[in-house]
Order: C-alpha cells, then sequence, then structure tokens
C-alpha cells in the first residue's frame, strides 16, 4: 500500500473491520470494513468504490482464509473445502465474475 501510494496511485483495501482499526493505512487509501468471504458485503464495498472512483485500472487481492490451523494431512475434507471456497471461490471469482465486471 505504502509503495503504491509512492507511486501516486490511489488505493483502496477492503480487510476485516478489526485489521483495519489493528493496522490504520493512511488516510490517503479508501478504507472499506468487510468480510469478504460475504457476498453482499463484497458488492455493497464494490459497489461504493465504483462510485467514489468510476473504474479500476489494477486490482490486486490479497485475502487469505484459512478454516482451521493445523497440517495440511490433519484437515478434514470439509475443512479443505471450506477454506478453498473461502480463498479462491469468493475471493478471486466472486471479485472479479461479479463485482467487477458487472
Amino acid at each position: 500500500v505504502k509503495m503504491a501510494l509512492e507511486q501516486g496511485l490511489e488505493v483502496a483495501v477492503f480487510d476485516l473491520p478489526q485489521s483495519i482499526e489493528q493496522n490504520p493505512p493512511s488516510e490517503k487509501v479508501l478504507t472499506s470494513g468487510i468480510d469478504a468471504t460475504k457476498e453482499d458485503e463484497l458488492k455493497q464495498a464494490f459497489a461504493e468504490l465504483l462510485k467514489a472512483w468510476k473504474r479500476i485500472d489494477f486490482l490486486v487481492n490479497l485475502a487469505g482464509f484459512i478454516a482451521a490451523f493445523k497440517k495440511l494431512e490433519d484437515l478434514s475434507v470439509e475443512e479443505w473445502k471450506e477454506t478453498m471456497d473461502g480463498c479462491v471461490v469468493k475471493q478471486l471469482f466472486h471479485t472479479w465474475k461479479k463485482e467487477v465486471q458487472s
């Protein structure tokens, strides 16, 4: 974020409210406190961002999620599926397909 701002880019951060509170970005950063695994919150955040900026030139998604802090071999199939759904399906596919392209 700091390097992007130093290059003159506008930056938005979507993160959990408590994370933004614990690690506040520069006042120049547009922030939205959301749970990115919740599609309605993600849609609302993108709607507000596009209202403020009109377009997005670059999108960097650094969101991550883990269902359980265990070794891979100790994860159940359901924990693995929940992690993949949180990291891949909700974070990447929904971000691009539904919010950015609509």
